[in-house]
């Protein structure tokens, strides 16, 4: 019975989003959507209500998945936010087809993580190939889901969702690779360095580690905004939570040239996704290459972790967690901005605090997060990152990173300035987008004045 429960919990987001890739709604039905969508949202917590005070059966307590505090704490925080931007999807695009690609992104993302560490278990064991083959499900359901939520007429947006097929299809065929590369019979140890770079190398090619990140700018200004905030928030968050837990636990098969490799291509990320993010007056190519960056981050992250031999991955789940809440935030207050579709620039922010002092607050508490400025939970994130940097590596690399945390300060206020500029606003299009972002607002200062909430979530 328990099994069911939780084949139910993993399914159950799919199960509600097929139903409306095959039915067309009529505008006038967009109640009718709320519901079904209120309705999922309820199931959804009443499954996990039922894990702590009934007989624990579903995932979050499942004996079979032993979950970490802080992979539990991230999949709350990835259902509350994640439902959060469906309805910013509903309110913005009014694109059922979307909405029903974000929840199936969300069902593939949910497998991901739930098999995670019995992916890992079963490569070190050699045992079995089902929990292997769980997450490569995952990962191509959210293949699929990402396809239609980056859907786009625009030449360049069908240019930049060619770029992101190709990219897909190479990165999952290296994950299949590594994955079969740990069950053959012929691996006496030596293809254990070379199995866990494929699988490593097509993670980073989803998440847009250099040299694979021409498709991100391209698709941030082609797709509109709420699916490009949710595909960050839930679909980048998942990709990198399993590939700390990954790379935690099979860090002592790795050789020490692929981490070499790997610490090169995040420096390059690091300084290529921030000097390009400096020089952009339109805001989404900012982000999208703020989110290259972060990706450098990351990496840097998960291998210092790795080295500490850390079972529980928690600084860097904070650090994309805080990160990608800001980066989605600001995705959706710049939709709402928009005019015709027309990307938002730095001009056209100007007199944003006068016009609009609501989004203009918001926003600028985005970016302070994203700056890692206090007291907002980028500044711990960005903290923990530098202080593991220190103890693991050589102290120049901390320095590195954190001259390109400033760079990330510079064009942080650059926008905040750019607000508080005199100048002829846009009009906010739906001020119902604004309601779901001051969770996001209260989550990230609560956060930043008291980080252990973190772990209260977890169940700690």
């Amino acid at each position: 019975m328990n099994e069911w429960i939780v084949l139910l919990e993993i399914i159950l987001p799919a199960l509600f989003g097929i139903p409306l890739i095959t039915v067309r709604f009529r505008d006038k039905e967009k109640e009718k959507m709320m519901i079904y969508v209120t309705l999922l949202f309820a199931l959804l917590i009443f499954l996990n209500i039922f894990a702590y005070y009934g007989d624990q059966a579903t995932l979050l307590d499942h004996p079979l998945f032993e979950i970490s505090p802080s992979l539990r704490a991230t999949l709350w925080v990835l259902l509350f936010f994640g439902f959060l931007f469906i309805y910013e999807i509903i309110v913005c695009d009014k694109s059922y087809l979307r909405v029903a690609s974000a929840l199936t992104l969300l069902s593939g993302s949910l497998i991901l993580i739930y098999t995670s560490i019995p992916f890992t278990n079963s490569l070190l064991v050699k045992k079995s190939l089902v929990h292997s083959i769980l997450p490569i499900i995952g990962l191509e359901t959210m293949t699929i889901s990402s396809i239609g939520l980056y859907f786009s007429e625009k030449r360049i947006g069908i240019e930049a969702l060619v770029k992101y097929i190709i990219t897909v299809l190479i990165s999952s065929s290296f994950i299949v690779i590594g994955t079969l590369l740990f069950f053959t019979e012929y691996n006496a140890g030596f293809l254990m360095p070379i199995a866990t770079a494929f699988l490593v190398t097509g993670i980073s090619m989803e998440i847009g580690l250099v040299p694979f990140h021409m498709w991100l700018p391209d698709i941030s200004m082609s797709v509109p905004p709420s699916s490009i905030a949710y595909s960050v928030f839930v679909g980048d968050s998942s990709l990198i939570i399993f590939l700390a837990i990954f790379s935690v636990s099979l860090y002592n098969i790795v050789h020490t040239s692929f981490i070499a490799i790997m610490v090169i291509l995040a420096l390059f990320s690091m300084s290529i996704g921030e000097i390009s993010a400096l020089s952009q007056k339109v805001l989404r190519r900012m982000l999208g290459y703020s989110i290259i960056s972060d990706a450098g981050y990351i990496i840097i992250g998960v291998i210092a972790e790795s080295m500490l031999q850390m079972k529980d991955p928690w600084m860097v789940t904070f650090f994309v967690l805080t990160s990608n809440i800001a980066i989605s935030s600001i995705y959706i207050i710049l939709g709402s901005l928009e005019k015709d579709g027309i990307p938002i620039t730095l001009d056209n922010l100007k007199g944003l605090y006068m016009a609009q002092p609501i989004a203009a607050i918001l926003l600028s508490i985005f970016f302070l997060s994203m700056a890692g400025i206090p007291p907002f939970a980028g500044f711990y994130a960005k903290l923990y990152i530098l202080s593991y940097l220190m103890e693991t590596f050589e102290y120049w690399l901390g320095y590195v990173a954190a001259f390109f945390f400033l760079v990330c300060v510079a064009y942080s206020l650059l926008v905040i300035f750019s607000l508080a500029s005199q100048g002829e606003a846009p009009e906010l299009k739906n001020k119902d987008v604004l309601l779901p972002l001051f969770f996001s607002a209260t989550f990230l200062l609560l956060l930043g004045l008291w980080p252990d909430l973190f772990y209260l979530l977890g169940g700690i």
